[in-house]
Parts: C-alpha cells; sequence; structure tokens
C-alpha cells in the first residue's frame, strides 16, 4: 500500500448509473449525497492509494465531467481535481494543490511587468486559476447536445 488518503468525487446526476459502474468497480464507495435535491452526486472513498481512483481516465474519455477532492497524504498536499468540457466541446483537466489555487509568481509578476505584458499574464493567471461551474457545464453540454442533435 502506498500513501493513502480520502477522496470525494462530485459528477451530475444525469451521469450516476454510468460513473455508478465505475465506482462499484473499484470496490464501491459511500453516497454521500443521492443527486436528488442538488443535481450532483458525491460518493467518498477511504484509503485511496495516491488518491488515484483507477477511472479517472475513464471518466474523461466518457467526457463525463467532474470533481475530485482530497486529504493531504504523507508525500502530497490537499488538493482538487476539476474536469470540465469547454464550450467548443474540447476537455479541460485542471488540478489544484490546497491553497495555491491563483497563487502566481512574485518573479514571473516582475518579468510581465518588465515585458509591459503585465495585464495579459494576469489574464492567463485568472484564467488558469478558474474552471466552468457546475451551472455553467450544464448550459455548455446541453448546448453541445442540441449542436450534435
Amino acid at each position: 500500500m502506498g500513501d493513502q488518503a480520502n477522496v470525494e468525487l462530485d459528477v451530475r446526476l444525469a451521469d450516476k448509473e454510468k460513473v455508478e459502474s465505475l465506482v462499484n468497480k473499484f470496490g464501491g464507495a459511500d453516497e454521500l449525497d443521492d443527486g436528488s435535491v442538488t443535481g450532483l452526486v458525491m460518493w467518498k472513498f477511504y484509503d485511496v492509494n495516491y488518491t488515484q481512483l483507477e477511472f479517472e481516465s475513464t471518466l474523461q474519455e466518457l467526457s463525463i465531467p467532474y470533481d475530485k477532492h482530497w486529504g493531504a497524504g504523507d508525500e502530497y498536499p490537499a488538493g482538487e481535481e476539476v474536469f470540465r468540457i469547454k464550450a467548443d466541446g474540447e476537455p479541460e483537466l485542471k488540478e489544484f494543490s490546497e491553497g495555491m489555487r491563483g497563487m502566481i509568481s512574485l518573479d514571473d509578476v516582475k518579468s510581465a511587468l518588465a515585458d509591459g505584458t503585465l495585464p495579459a499574464y494576469l489574464a492567463q493567471a485568472e484564467e488558469d486559476a478558474s474552471y466552468i461551474s457546475w451551472e455553467d457545464q450544464e448550459i455548455i453540454l446541453t448546448n453541445l447536445k442540441a449542436k450534435k442533435g
């Protein structure tokens, strides 16, 4: 066994059945919220090696958006991983360590200031630190489905 932590996984209620089969193959988890009120289904996994559920890539291949949160292990900080589908249909995966989301390097700021590119640098840093909300994700997926259909 490796470094272990508890992991929470959130997905849209619309994706529950697909994800549930993956959760069961993993060995199961506690369902914290069935999604009936929030529209998000939440599972909690205990003692996960290096926070890897081992089916994240399958969720990504199936274009199933998710949030994954974990506590600190001995060798890594607490953090989160967010997978979304952008308005152009392209996937977007972002990972943030606890307390580091939105942090920027002072040296990079100084360099951008000296180069005259500070506004662009800050705009990119803001984009890197943000992700699509669940509400916006639902709108995007509905629009993408309408375009296909």
